[in-house]
Formats: C-alpha cells, sequence, structure tokens
C-alpha cells in the first residue's frame, strides 16, 4: 500500500541519514582539528561557484555552517524520498540509489549535480515545508538514477550544473547524451524549454529550465 511504501521509503532513509550524517559531521571535525585541506567534503558541500575551493581552508566556513550544509543536504533528500515514494517501492529502489554516493570519499567518482533556484526577486518555496533553501547539490552514477521531476517539488530550481566524474571535461557527446536523459525524465511531468551551456563553465555543463508547464 502506499502507507507501507511511505514507511519503508523513511525507514530506508533513516538508516541512511544518521551513517551520512555521522561520516560527514566526523569528517568535518577532523579537518578543522587538522588544519588540512579537505578536497572531499568542500566537494560534497560547496556551492557550484566554490568548486575548486577548499570550505575550511579557503572560505573559512565554521563548524556550525558546514554541519548546517550537511543538515541541508539531508533535508533535501527526505524530502525526495517521500516524493518518490508514493510512485511505490520498485521506484523507490531505482530512484533511490544514489544515496550511496552522498559522502566525501565517494563524491569525486561520481556525476556532480548542483541544483540551484535563480529567479531574482521571484523565489519560489517547494512543496516541502522541511527544505527551504535556493540551491542544492547531490551525486550519483548517472542522472537518470534520480527523478528530477521529484526534486523539483522540493527546489523549484531552473538551473542545473553538472560535473563530471575527477572533473573530467565535457565533450560534445556527453553534453548531448546529459541533456537527453534530462528531458526524458521531465517531459513526463512537465512541458519545459531546456537550453544548454557547453562552454562557459570550464570544468562544468549548464542546462537553464524555462516556461515550466
Amino acid at each position: 500500500t502506499m502507507n507501507n511504501s511511505l514507511s519503508g521509503t523513511l525507514d530506508k532513509y533513516d538508516q541512511w541519514h544518521d551513517n551520512c550524517q555521522e561520516v560527514c559531521n566526523k569528517t568535518i571535525v577532523e579537518m578543522l582539528k587538522n588544519r588540512v585541506a579537505g578536497s572531499d567534503v568542500s566537494l560534497l558541500l560547496c556551492k557550484w561557484h566554490e568548486l575548486n575551493q577548499d570550505l575550511i581552508a579557503d572560505l573559512m566556513l565554521s563548524e556550525f555552517e558546514l554541519e548546517t550544509r550537511v543538515c541541508n543536504k539531508l533535508n533535501f533528500i527526505r524530502g525526495y524520498m517521500i516524493d518518490i515514494s508514493f510512485d511505490g517501492e520498485q521506484f523507490v529502489d531505482q530512484k533511490s540509489t544514489f544515496l550511496t554516493l552522498q559522502y566525501p570519499d565517494k563524491c569525486n567518482n561520481a556525476l556532480g549535480v548542483w541544483l540551484e533556484q535563480d529567479l531574482g526577486d521571484r523565489l519560489e518555496t517547494g512543496g516541502y515545508y522541511g527544505f527551504g533553501e535556493f540551491d542544492i547539490s547531490f551525486f550519483c552514477k548517472d542522472i537518470a538514477d534520480v527523478d528530477l521531476a521529484s526534486m523539483r517539488g522540493v527546489l523549484r530550481f531552473n538551473k542545473m550544473y553538472l560535473r563530471r566524474p575527477q572533473g573530467k571535461k565535457w565533450d560534445a557527446e556527453s553534453a548531448k547524451d546529459a541533456l537527453q536523459k534530462v528531458k526524458n525524465d521531465l517531459e513526463f511531468d512537465y512541458e519545459v524549454d531546456i537550453t544548454i551551456n557547453d562552454g562557459e563553465y570550464d570544468e562544468l555543463l549548464l542546462l537553464h529550465f524555462d516556461n515550466w508547464v
């Protein structure tokens, strides 16, 4: 039933949540203690425009600020998990495998995805009350491993930045493949104009979304 699906989803999320939060926060404490470069946790928690900067050594973020970013990521994913649970257990299993990659030592070898709502003074809140930010990132093996339409219910993004595993540069073929997978996902639920910028952002591929219907 839907209730059983939701309950199972939250149980799965809760198990992952506790472990992920513990690992991330321990990593943050250790980095602050040793004052060493922390490229892994920086990649996991940075915003797209902070790529290649160390959140501690370069941006001087505090333990509280870093842990807040961990909490924001967990809240976003919780809202996403609740949303996909209404499509049944099989769909949840297919679209939640990316949870295993949300760790400092795994994210660099995964596809990095930054979602951002950039609407000037026309900011819109999502459908999940526990997440009130206007940008978020996550990591996955393939963009088809997540349900972007459900993510839009949590964060009404209109920009997406993609980073290939290990920062490998984008080329025309890989950019076209990523764009098609995004279209395949969203066209089941929305009509939207998607434009691509594959030159301005070096290691990042930018997709811009307009005229959502």
